[in-house]
């Protein structure tokens, strides 16, 4: 069975990826090329957070 993704799903999921692998406390730099992960981690998730990980759209992020 093929699981539906969308770019964005995909963009996001190398950040998320390597911060699991990071130990806490530690800082750490993300550089990115990508304008929906950059607004994602720095305006957009805590709205995301407080709507169940939905868009605005009512839309999983």
């Amino acid at each position: 069975m093929k699981k539906s993704t969308t770019n964005n799903r995909m963009e996001l999921l190398a950040p998320i990826n390597a911060l699991k692998d990071m130990k806490p406390g530690v800082e750490i730099k993300i550089y990115t090329d990508s304008q929906y992960v950059k607004n994602g981690i720095t305006e957009w998730i805590n709205t995301w957070l407080a709507n169940n990980w939905k868009t605005s759209k009512k839309r999983r992020c």
